[in-house]
């Protein structure tokens, strides 16, 4: 371990209260992503109460850790099927939306992307923020004509192909730029998490979000390592280390992934008990 000395010594500063709201937040994004998700499964011409879709969102989502890439998919498929829903239209909305979130978080990496300071790409913000406009412009002209080749490739990984609905451009539009909103969320709590372990040595809110999503995005693309366990810690401990120093980078990218795997797993047993109060309460005669 390169650093394990300078890790063993590098004093942590734990403050409570940035860390609840890093907390509060992240599992408000989660609750917004489901939001998203159940008006989605609408181009389907079927629907999903947001409640019963957060429990199946929040339960389906730990299957991401499990190596193969499909479960969390199949999860879906079999929850949405026992709560009424179409396991295509569940199944397809999910697709839908993780491809509309990939696109959003490079668009919303491109507009932070100066914070960085990267040699290779020195960009001024006005610059930054132009691709990242014209990279969503071109996702919303494109996605709609990608219907049938997002069929195709749905039917090499499940068992029968994902029917994609006819998608306006302005519709996908819409939906790139509400899908932006998480990126900003996380990418605040992630600065919080930061100001709440490592204090004044923690990285700037614009280079927060620009280190954290395009780490959490490059987790993404790859799909065979489950959840992005390893190549997210890594893409964040190569970008944050330029001008915070390895070992507070390495500190962050490891103590991001214990707080936000707790998290996920809270938000889930919050959205069990909130489905199950909806379920437990009694019928009011009309």
């Amino acid at each position: 371990m390169r650093h394990r000395d300078a890790f063993a010594h590098t004093r942590l500063e734990i403050h409570p209260l940035p860390l609840a709201l890093a907390s509060a937040i992240t599992i408000a994004a989660y609750a917004y992503m489901v939001l998203t998700w159940t008006q989605t499964i609408r181009w389907w011409g079927a629907s999903l109460g947001f409640r019963e879709g957060w429990r199946i969102w929040a339960l389906s989502n730990l299957a991401r850790f499990i190596p193969g890439g499909i479960w969390q998919f199949a999860g879906i498929a079999a929850l949405a099927a026992r709560a009424g829903t179409p396991p295509i239209a569940a199944t397809g909305g999910v697709i839908l939306q993780q491809l509309v979130v990939l696109a959003s978080g490079v668009a919303v990496t491109a507009a932070f992307l100066p914070a960085l300071q990267l040699p290779r790409f020195p960009l001024s913000y006005a610059q930054a923020v132009a691709i990242a406009v014209a990279a969503l412009a071109a996702l919303a002209l494109l996605l709609p004509r990608a219907a049938s080749l997002m069929q195709r490739l749905t039917a090499r990984f499940f068992a029968r192909a994902v029917v994609f609905p006819s998608m306006r451009a302005a519709s996908v539009g819409r939906y790139a730029i509400a899908l932006i909103v998480p990126w900003l969320a996380y990418g605040v709590a992630f600065w919080l998490f930061a100001a709440s372990t490592v204090g004044n040595r923690a990285p700037g809110l614009p280079l927060s979000i620009a280190g954290f999503t395009a780490a959490y995005v490059w987790g993404i693309i790859w799909i065979p390592v489950p959840a992005g366990l390893g190549v997210r810690e890594a893409a964040l401990v190569a970008l944050l280390s330029p001008q915070l120093g390895a070992e507070t980078a390495v500190i962050l990218a490891i103590g991001s992934r214990i707080w936000l795997t707790a998290v996920e797993i809270v938000g889930a047993f919050i959205a069990i008990g909130f489905a199950s109060s909806r379920r437990n309460q009694p019928i009011v005669p009309e």
